[in-house]
């Protein structure tokens, strides 16, 4: 019967079509397929291609071709063979074909094994296009008990989190997906394709955020996130939407204010102006018309570097804080700000007493710090500056402090920032000194904006850029006042951060030859002397540590070597005698 077939299997399917055939046929016969191979096994590959064909227009002659399969002797090649068929009815739209092919190859397979697995998310994924969820979850819960199904798994957990989904389970979603990218970042080997599922789980957490704490609350904080990493235009579009669909919230005003941020960082500047002012009429006595005004002030004084009207627009803002619309809630948040701000002011106008008198007012409202401390008490940020400022230490050395007035301003300022670990501030100030085509800074004022980048990039952990700017700065710079610094900042970040001793070395070395009778040269001798010590290099060590005592015999490098360094170099030599 089957060789009276084979031609019109042949002329309907060519080549493929008329494998099949000859391969049922020599297992009818009893005869092998090739010399020393099943015949099972080689039709079993004959099953697999044609199923493969299915999506690229071979559905109808797949459907006739493995109807014969699927009446095969061995067990396991009708149920792959019923798995493709399902897919070819599938194709073809006749579904309730496809479900009856795959249940009954179903019913034969080893339960829990992969291709019962395979079938069972065929099914699913049928059940889920024909709206029938209860029963498409089933089917990939069937799949997820168990999780022996390999990759299959991993596209159960994709499919039941798409049908949370659809269901508005959000919570539910979010596991599956999570348990998806769990599994494709641990599978061996790691699942390289996994589609748009990072997408689907972000929305899943989005909407299951959204139930939890509203759809403002939402807003507000990818807003915030988006203004945080300076991503100005989609943080100014979410303010947008979200001051239009909540006009009465309370993250309104908060937005309104942060949305004239936004143009003030996309470059809007008179936009930004505009817009504040226009939020400053319409919010009478919110503390955001007080933060608006600081943000005004800011713009005036470090964008268009008018210091007579920032200095208006702070004492606007102080003049609000101490009326009646200090008893307004939220004015507790301002008032940091706005004290800085005339403290600030006050320190470019070379009035120390009345900068520290700022400072400390706006120490008594210092934003809650983002850590915990377990034991004692850690100053804040500003409380630092004061007594650096008490002791008589400056921010900005004197060097940086000669040349155009202007980048004066704006490196003191910046410097100011960056005390109060206002990073971002500081970071675009000092980056404008260095691109702006307006202003004029001398070597000094670049030497120590570059400087102060590298050292605000090590302080937020970006080790590289932090080197790329020391090295600038001792390449480009060479004999500014911190050049010696820089090197030495390098070689911690290599030795410590990088954990890259030998990298270390060079610039500690550089120091020393470079800048033998500065102040940092004992410092970066006992660092060399660790490096060396950290590399088993025992006799260099001994040998920096010689120098170091005999050059600078009281200073404090010079004590510890000699407490700590040389008996542990000692020690180390004695265990390591052969």
């Amino acid at each position: 019967m089957l060789f009276l077939s084979s031609r019109r299997f042949s002329a309907a399917t060519g080549p493929m079509g008329l494998r099949l055939v000859c391969a049922l046929a020599m297992t009818a016969a009893g005869a092998s397929a090739a010399p020393g191979t099943p015949p099972a096994e080689s039709l079993r590959q004959t099953v697999k291609e044609i199923g493969e064909s299915v999506t690229r227009g071979g559905s109808s002659r797949a459907i006739v071709e493995l109807g014969k399969a699927v009446r095969h002797g061995d067990r396991d090649l009708r149920v792959e063979a019923g798995y493709h068929l399902g897919r070819a009815y599938a194709f073809e739209g006749k579904d309730a074909e496809a479900m009856a092919a795959w249940a009954k190859a179903l019913a034969e397979a080893p339960r829990r094994g992969y291709l019962w697995s395979l079938l069972k998310v065929a099914m699913a994924e049928l059940h889920h296009r024909k709206g029938e969820d209860e029963q498409a979850l089933q089917c990939y819960d069937d799949v997820l008990e168990d999780r022996s199904g390999g990759p299959v798994s991993f596209t159960a957990a994709v499919g039941s989190g798409d049908v949370r989904m659809k269901r508005k389970e959000y919570d539910r979603a979010v596991k599956a997906y999570e348990w998806a990218e769990s599994y494709a970042r641990t599978a061996y080997p790691p699942l390289k394709e996994t589609g748009d599922l990072g997408k689907k789980l972000a929305e899943a957490r989005r909407l299951r955020e959204i139930g939890k704490s509203g759809l403002d609350e939402v807003l507000f904080r990818e807003a915030e996130q988006l203004r945080a990493g300076q991503r100005w235009r989609e943080a100014r579009e979410k303010y947008e939407e979200l001051t239009v669909r909540f006009r009465d919230g309370a993250h309104v005003p908060p937005s309104t204010w942060a949305i004239g941020e936004c143009l003030a960082g996309e470059g809007r500047l008179d936009d930004a102006i505009t817009h504040w002012k226009q939020f400053i009429r319409l919010d009478e006595k919110g503390p955001w018309r007080g933060q608006a005004f600081v943000s005004l002030g800011d713009l005036l004084l470090e964008e268009k570097l008018d210091l007579a009207a920032a200095k208006t627009a702070y004492t606007r803002a102080y003049d609000l804080y101490t009326g009646d619309a200090r008893t307004v809630a939220g004015w507790p948040a301002a008032a940091y700000s706005i004290h800085q701000r005339q403290g600030v002011l006050a320190y470019v106008a070379g009035d120390k007493k009345a900068t520290l008198e700022w400072f400390e007012r706006a120490a008594r409202n210092s934003p809650p710090s983002s850590y915990e401390v377990v034991a004692g008490y850690v100053p804040s940020a500003i409380e630092r500056l004061m007594d650096r400022l008490r002791r008589g230490g400056e921010p900005t050395p004197p060097e940086a402090r000669r040349g155009d007035p202007r980048v004066v301003v704006m490196q003191v300022v910046a410097d100011l920032h960056a005390e109060a670990e206002d990073y971002a501030k500081s970071r675009r100030l000092h980056e404008r000194v260095l691109q702006s085509k307006e202003l004029r800074p001398g070597r000094e004022q670049r030497a120590w904006s570059t400087y102060q980048l590298g050292r605000m990039h090590y302080w937020t952990f970006e080790f590289e850029p932090a080197i790329r700017r020391f090295l600038e700065v001792a390449d480009a710079y060479a004999g500014v006042p911190w050049a010696d610094e820089a090197l030495v900042r390098a070689g911690v970040v290599h030795f410590t951060n990088l954990r890259k001793p030998e990298e270390a070395i060079r610039f500690y070395d550089r120091v020393l030859r470079e800048y033998p009778a500065s102040n940092q040269a004992p410092r970066a001798a006992f660092f060399l002397g660790v490096a060396y010590r950290t590399l088993r290099q025992y006799d260099k060590a001994l040998a920096v540590y010689d120098r170091l005592m005999k050059t600078w015999p009281k200073s404090e490098f010079a004590e510890t070597a000699r407490a700590w360094e040389l008996p542990e170099i000692r020690d180390k030599m004695e265990a390591e005698k052969p």
